[in-house]
């Protein structure tokens, strides 16, 4: 599943798109991104952003986390886990080699 987001640039206040894959959650979406990734910048400190899922608009605050940031990192290769496996295309992007069912970053 593919998600539009779209935010406002800390800097320039211009508005950008992006678009992300995502995993339904109980409380909402998941997108994962690479770390070198500038536009997180833009979406730390829980700012509202939008996000368009199913051909609809929803505004969002948005949480930025690090994989070795994370406070509870068992949680966070769980989540990423669960996402690499609806997308294991995306491994690459990430820079993850699977081995037997295990994740590592290559």
């Amino acid at each position: 599943s593919v998600l539009v987001l779209r935010f406002t640039g800390r800097r320039t206040g211009r508005q950008f798109e992006t678009p992300l894959r995502y995993v339904r959650t109980d409380g909402g979406v998941r997108c994962f991104s690479s770390q070198e990734t500038q536009w997180c910048k833009n979406l730390r400190q829980g700012k509202r952003a939008h996000v368009l899922v199913a051909g609809q608009w929803l505004e969002v605050e948005t949480e930025v986390r690090q994989g070795a940031d994370t406070e509870d990192r068992h949680l966070f290769r769980e989540l990423f886990g669960d996402f690499l496996r609806q997308f294991p295309g995306d491994a690459a992007y990430h820079r993850i080699v699977r081995s037997g069912g295990r994740i590592s970053e290559a």
